[in-house]
């Protein structure tokens, strides 16, 4: 087994390894609005944790990324705000590119893993429409 292939062999559990921390977050935040529905209700109840397969689903679409990316994925992704704002911001100057794009986005006050996620608008796409 080569470097690349022992790479691409512990990204899906090193994925696994960063999103555990703020699973209660990232998991399980669906849960926290039915929660706050059904207390108020007066019927609290519990949600299911997700299964293996849905686990799985929900890290699969960043597995392959590069280390690097996958940090600041997972680091924008506390910033949904911000991350929405660079979306609609970069799809409102498409014309930028190279160091006129740098440029233009240090001065925006974004969190600096936001900033960078402007090289790759895809993947700030895909993060705005989730």
């Amino acid at each position: 087994m080569n470097h690349r292939d022992a790479k691409r062999f512990l990204c899906v559990p090193l994925s696994f390894l960063l999103v555990a921390p703020t699973s209660s977050q990232i998991l399980y935040g669906y849960q926290a609005a039915a929660e706050t529905s059904s207390v108020e209700s007066g019927n609290p109840t519990d949600a299911a944790p997700m299964s293996t397969n849905e686990l799985r689903a929900l890290v699969a679409p960043i597995a392959l990324y590069p280390d690097s990316l996958v940090a600041q994925v997972l680091t924008a992704a506390t910033f949904p705000d911000q991350v929405a704002i660079a979306d609609h911001w970069l799809q409102q100057n498409k014309s930028l590119t190279g160091s006129a794009l740098m440029h233009a986005v240090n001065k925006q006050p974004w969190n600096p893993s936001v900033k960078a996620l402007t090289e790759f608008p895809s993947v700030l796409d895909n993060m705005a429409k989730t």
